[in-house]
C-alpha cells in the first residue's frame, strides 16, 4: 500500500466518523442497528487486536445508549473544528494554533503487536470502554489522514448544516456544500435572488423614465420601495 492510498483510506474512515456523528439513531430499524454496529466494529478494530478480545463483548458494549454517547462526543469534536476555523477567519490573524479538546484516555492500554516475526512492532491503544476506543481511533485517523482544519466543514444551507469532509483544496472565493443537492439548491436561490434584484432595478428604471416623461427630464426620482 502506497502512502497516498493509505491517506485516502484514512480520509474515508474520517468521513465515516462524520456520518456516524449525524445519523438519526431514533430512525434506525433492527437491521440498520446491526449494520451500524458492524461498521463501528470495523472502524474501531481494523487492526490486529489482542487474543483475549471477543466480538461478542463488543456487541454487548455497542448499545443504543453507548452509541448515543459516542455520537455526541464525535459531533462536539467536528463542531469544534468548524467554530475554530470560523473564528480564525473573523479575526484575520495570519497565524493561529488550533487544538481539539483532549480525549479522556486514562483507562487506555498500549499494545505492541508484530504481525510476523520479521516485522517491526505495531502500536495500538485499547481500553475497556468502547467510547474511548472509538475516540482513540478518531484521533489517530485525524493525524494519519493529513487533513487540515479548513477541510472539516459545515454545510452553509440553513436547512441542512451537516458536517462533511472537504477532500479538495479549499478556495476562499467560493462556498462548499455537503452534497450536490445542497449545492444546486444554493445556486438556485442565488439565481432567483439575482433575478429579483435585476427585475427591481428594471422596474425602478422604467418608473424613473415614466416620472421624467411626465414631470420633466430634470425630475429627481427617489429610491423608495416599489
Amino acid at each position: 500500500m502506497t502512502a497516498r492510498s493509505a491517506k485516502v483510506g484514512y480520509m474515508k474512515q474520517l468521513e465515516w466518523a462524520i456520518r456516524l456523528s449525524q445519523v438519526n439513531l431514533n430512525s434506525l430499524r433492527q437491521g440498520d442497528w446491526l449494520n451500524l454496529r458492524e461498521e463501528l466494529h470495523d472502524f474501531a478494530y481494523d487492526e490486529p487486536i489482542p487474543s483475549d478480545y471477543r466480538r461478542e463483548t463488543f456487541l454487548e458494549k455497542a448499545s443504543p445508549k453507548s452509541l448515543g454517547e459516542i455520537q455526541r462526543e464525535l459531533k462536539s469534536r467536528f463542531d469544534q473544528c468548524v467554530k475554530m476555523y470560523s473564528q480564525w477567519e473573523k479575526t484575520g490573524l495570519s497565524t493561529g494554533v488550533f487544538g481539539i479538546r483532549p480525549f479522556d484516555v486514562t483507562q487506555a492500554k498500549v499494545h505492541l503487536t508484530a504481525w510476523t516475526p520479521d516485522l517491526a512492532f505495531h502500536l495500538t491503544l485499547r481500553s475497556e470502554d468502547l467510547k474511548t476506543d472509538v475516540l482513540l481511533k478518531v484521533a489517530a485517523t485525524f493525524a494519519a489522514s493529513g487533513v487540515t482544519i479548513t477541510q472539516i466543514r459545515q454545510c452553509p444551507n440553513a436547512e441542512c448544516g451537516r458536517f462533511f469532509l472537504l477532500r479538495m483544496k479549499p478556495r476562499s472565493d467560493r462556498n462548499f456544500h455537503c452534497s450536490h443537492r445542497c449545492a444546486v439548491l444554493a445556486a438556485t436561490r442565488k439565481y432567483r435572488k439575482n433575478k429579483r434584484n435585476e427585475l427591481r432595478a428594471n422596474d425602478r428604471s422604467r418608473y424613473a423614465k415614466k416620472q421624467r416623461a411626465k414631470f420633466g427630464a430634470r425630475t429627481r426620482v427617489g429610491r423608495g420601495k416599489l
